[in-house]
């Protein structure tokens, strides 16, 4: 199961092609939104998934018991404020917003 995991420019290809590996297709998408949801009891949760710690940026997985879920990618600001990216539907769409973010900086 995927846990948090924190990156830098050293090592984030790799950390992003092994979170896409690990969201690859919707069922392990599923697989991981019932072992998330034995743990919280709440109608809505957001899991971060990966943190880059020299571009503070975030990916994050939203997600409600009805088995729905979104990926979003986060750029926090200088101020700490959140800046919300497009609503991803995969975790492909989310690492390449990922990656275009982090070369428009």
């Amino acid at each position: 199961m995927w846990h948090y995991t924190k990156c830098t420019a050293a090592n984030r290809n790799r950390r992003l092609g092994e979170l896409s590996e690990a969201f690859k297709r919707e069922t392990d998408c599923l697989k991981y939104l019932s072992e998330i949801q034995s743990h919280i009891n709440s109608t809505q949760t957001t899991a971060v998934l990966l943190q880059d710690l020299e571009a503070n940026m975030l990916i994050e997985m939203d997600y409600v018991p009805v088995n729905n879920y979104v990926f979003h990618v986060i750029a926090i600001e200088e101020n700490g404020i959140k800046n919300n990216g497009l609503p991803c539907q995969t975790i492909e769409q989310a690492v390449e917003q990922f990656v275009m973010q982090l070369r428009a900086k």
